[in-house]
């Protein structure tokens, strides 16, 4: 009795199973595309730094310098770690680009030149909170050279 009794319960296990897959698959597709998102996000911020529009000269020497005698303060009082912060600013990749559903993390970017500026201004308020466009018209070339995009 016991063995015949097994594929009843089988048989009623399967149609429950199938019937909550069916009532739920519209938040299983759902919950696939975001598993398939998050997984293209990950690759994307994980592999940015690498394939970055702009990338971090070997040696910032010559333009650190170049800074320290055209601007002066405060950049001819900078501490590498506010050497660091700057570049950083420049170069760094950050979590700007958030998604409308909040189950994704934000992808990576770096920050387009009104952005950089802002933070800038945040991070330096002594000279940049105080620079027009003109200055920064002039800031740009020094920092990045020949690679500086108009603004």
């Amino acid at each position: 009795m016991r063995f015949r009794l097994l594929p009843k319960m089988l048989i009623l296990a399967g149609i429950v199973l199938t019937a909550g897959l069916y009532y739920s698959r519209e938040n299983l597709r759902l919950d696939w595309e975001d598993l398939v998102e998050l997984a293209n996000i990950q690759i994307d911020n994980f592999s940015y730094p690498f394939n970055a529009e702009r990338s971090r000269p070997v040696s910032s020497l010559e333009t650190e310098t170049n800074l320290k005698s055209n601007v002066g303060e405060p950049f001819i009082s900078f501490s590498k770690g506010q050497w660091e912060k700057f570049w950083d600013i420049l170069y760094g990749a950050y979590p700007v680009e958030y998604s409308d559903n909040e189950r994704l993390p934000p992808r990576v970017r770096q920050l387009n030149y009104p952005e950089m500026e802002e933070k800038l201004a945040q991070a330096f308020p002594q000279p940049f909170a105080y620079f027009q466009e003109e200055h920064w018209k002039q800031f740009w070339p020094m920092v990045f050279g020949k690679k500086a995009k108009p603004r």
